[in-house]
């Protein structure tokens, strides 16, 4: 009988830019801490791999790090800053409102708000005419 010929072994492909490798595991910019943090616990669970997703959850991200450096900034001046006209809010709370919005809506663009549907457990109830008064 004839032995079959043995197939190479598997190896990896170059990336298409030479002298880099792209990781999925990795953002496309730096980030600060509450980014990567975000970053890793989003990849761990979903493992977005495609561009266009790894574009918007790194900018979300982003926003993220910006949101914590305005919230660190309220906290050392207060909410309410002292000016000549008086008394008003920071404005550092605008900014970080309209943030932690984007931020939501980049997660919702992602589908990572969507839970799995759990079904119910027990007979199904019936639905519309059942023949009784």
């Amino acid at each position: 009988m004839a032995k079959t010929p043995e197939k190479p072994p598997l190896s990896l492909v170059g990336s298409p830019i030479p002298g880099e490798i792209e990781t999925f595991a990795t953002p496309l910019r730096p980030l600060g801490s509450h980014g990567q943090r975000l970053w890793s616990q989003v990849q761990t669970e979903y493992g977005i791999t495609d561009i266009g997703g790894r574009e918007i959850l790194t900018q979300c991200c982003e926003a993220l790090d910006r949101v914590e450096r305005l919230r660190a900034e309220i906290d050392r001046d207060g909410e309410i800053i002292r000016t000549k006209a008086g008394p008003r809010v920071h404005p550092g709370i605008n900014q970080e409102t309209h943030l932690r919005v984007a931020i939501g809506k980049m997660l919702d663009r992602l589908g990572l708000n969507l839970e799995p549907v759990k079904p119910h457990g027990g007979q199904p109830r019936p639905s519309g005419w059942t023949g009784g008064r």
